[in-house]
């Protein structure tokens, strides 16, 4: 019984070894390029990717977004494990980080229910508007992220992600935000 136990275990160990190692050939040590995301508007992102173990690697992205009513620059360091598929696709799961700062510029924004009669009191006669707001701060974050990526023959990766975002201030509403990326890097 110890043989057919010690066997399992050597071929467990093999097996995973063998994909380690295709693993390793396959996760670029370094990828740089942009990430275009979307989190409650449209932002880009100078993106670098370093493999630090075998099947692991940290991304380090640093994002600016401008929108006609806000705008917002954002750091977010995210640790992945990177799994294979086939022919130069991997799927990667992970869990990071992030801070960032933002500033809200309102200017009449709707917030109410109405008739169409623009009384503008608020008490569901007619809308009303809330006049200039300005909200500017600082906000961190944790995150979740996973995605599939395709490693072309020649040094580029193109990769299409989802990250959960749990965040604190007025920058998430309700304190919580979806980015989704497109990323294009080059590998080296």
């Amino acid at each position: 019984m110890k043989r057919i136990i010690l066997t399992l275990f050597a071929l467990g160990a093999f097996a995973f070894s063998a994909q380690a190692q295709r693993t390793s050939k396959q996760v670029s040590k370094n990828a740089i390029g942009v990430r275009f995301g979307d989190n409650d508007g449209p932002a880009v992102a100078a993106s670098y990717q370093r493999r630090i173990f075998t099947n692991n690697r940290l991304e380090f992205d640093l994002g600016v977004k401008s929108s006609g009513r806000e705008d917002a620059v954002k750091f977010a360091a995210v640790f992945q494990w990177v799994f294979p598929i086939e022919n130069g696709f991997h799927w990667y799961v992970g869990a990071g980080a992030g801070v960032g700062y933002y500033e809200h510029n309102y200017r009449n924004k709707y917030y109410g229910p109405g008739n169409g009669n623009g009384n503008g009191n608020g008490n569901g006669n007619g809308p009303y508007y809330y006049g200039p707001y300005d909200d500017n701060g600082v906000f961190a974050f944790v995150a979740g992220d996973i995605g599939i990526e395709y490693n072309f023959k020649f040094p580029l990766q193109l990769s299409f992600d989802v990250r959960p975002e749990i965040g604190s201030d007025s920058y998430y509403e309700n304190n919580i935000g979806a980015d989704i990326g497109l990323a294009a890097r080059y590998r080296f």
